[in-house]
C-alpha cells in the first residue's frame, strides 16, 4: 500500500500546452437593455449600474404584443400579480411587498418617468419600456415600498420621420387601435425641434356578467427641442377610462348557491370606475451624459 502511494505521488511531466485564444463577436443587441434611468436618475449603462435592474424594452413589448403591465412582467423575475380589482388597476408583489398605482395608495411603487402619476392603469400605448428596480429606493423616490419600484418610461419625440399604426382584436369583443406618428419640425433657437402624437382607443367586454364594458381613450402629444447642450421635452397626456368596480366573488359549495360564480359578490360591480385624467410633464436633459437636471409632472 505504501509503495502504491509513493508511485502515485511521483510528479508527472508538464502537460501545459500552447495558449488557447477564443475569439467571438457579439450579435446585435436584440432584447438586451442598453441604459436605464431608474437606478440613479441619470442615463447609465445597465452593465455598469451597481444595482440589479430588470427591463422590458420596446422591442420586447412590440414582439410580444404587450398591452398591460401584467403581460410585461411575465418574463421578469421577482414580480407577481396582486389583487387588481378584476384587472382594472395595477397591483403587484415585488419580493413579497405590494406596490400599486397612486390612485389607490398614498405609498405607490409605480412611477411614470420617475415621477408619481395618477392613473389606475399606467401602461398605455405611449409606453416605451418598463423598468424594475428591486429593493429599497427611498433615497431616490421618497416614500416607497421596500420591495422595489416600477418605472414606466413614456415615448419621446423622434427627430426622424416615423409612422406606425396598429390594430388588435380579441376575446370578449375586444378591439384596440393605435396611431403613433413622429418627426422633425424645424430649427428653433439654435436647436432642432420634433413632435410626437400617440392616439389609442380600446373597448372590451368584461370577463364577468356585470353589464359594463371596459373602455379606454388616450391622446398623448409631445414636443421636443434638442440643442448643443440641452434637450427639452414637453408632454401632455389625456386618458379617459371606464371599468367595472369588481371586488370578486364567493365560491359557495352548498346547494342551492345564492349567487352565480359569473357574477361579482353582492353585485357591487354594478358600479363603475370612471376617470378622465389630464397630465403635463416637462423634462430637461443634459446630453451626452444624460443627466436630468429637471423633471416634473402635473396632473
Amino acid at each position: 500500500m505504501a509503495q502504491a502511494i509513493e508511485q502515485a505521488s511521483v510528479p508527472t511531466a508538464d502537460a501545459t500546452g500552447a495558449e488557447i485564444i477564443v475569439q467571438a463577436s457579439r450579435s446585435a443587441d436584440g432584447y438586451r437593455p442598453t441604459d436605464s434611468y431608474v437606478a440613479s436618475g441619470v442615463a447609465a449603462d445597465v452593465l455598469n449600474t451597481p444595482r440589479s435592474i430588470s427591463m422590458a424594452s420596446q422591442q420586447v413589448l412590440q414582439d410580444r404584443g404587450v398591452v398591460n403591465l401584467e403581460q410585461a412582467f411575465k418574463t421578469l423575475p421577482g414580480v407577481s400579480q396582486n389583487n387588481s380589482f378584476g384587472g382594472t388597476q395595477d397591483s403587484f408583489n415585488i419580493r413579497g411587498f405590494r406596490v400599486y398605482s397612486s390612485v389607490a395608495s398614498t405609498n405607490p411603487g409605480i412611477l411614470i418617468d420617475g415621477v408619481r402619476g395618477a392613473m389606475a392603469r399606467g401602461f398605455q400605448a405611449n409606453t416605451d419600456r418598463v423598468e424594475l428596480l428591486p429593493g429599497p429606493s427611498a433615497m431616490l423616490y421618497g416614500r416607497t415600498e421596500p420591495g422595489g419600484v416600477i418605472n414606466i418610461v413614456r415615448k419621446q419625440p423622434l427627430y426622424t420621420a416615423y409612422r406606425a399604426f396598429e390594430g388588435n382584436i380579441g376575446s370578449y369583443g375586444q378591439y384596440r387601435a393605435v396611431g403613433d406618428v413622429s418627426g422633425p419640425i424645424g430649427q428653433l433657437a439654435g436647436g432642432e425641434t420634433a413632435y410626437r402624437l400617440v392616439v389609442a382607443g380600446e373597448k372590451q367586454g368584461y370577463w364577468r356578467n356585470v353589464g359594463h364594458d371596459m373602455r379606454n381613450l388616450l391622446i398623448a402629444p409631445s414636443l421636443g427641442w434638442h440643442g448643443d447642450n440641452t434637450q427639452l421635452v414637453l408632454a401632455y397626456e389625456y386618458n379617459d377610462s371606464t371599468a367595472p368596480m369588481d371586488r370578486g366573488t364567493i365560491l359557495q359549495t352548498a346547494s342551492p348557491s345564492r349567487c352565480r360564480q359569473s357574477e361579482a359578490f353582492r353585485r357591487i360591480s354594478r358600479a363603475i370606475t370612471a376617470s378622465a385624467i389630464s397630465s403635463a410633464a416637462i423634462s430637461i436633459t443634459k446630453p451626452p451624459t444624460g443627466s436630468r437636471c429637471g423633471r416634473a409632472r402635473r396632473t
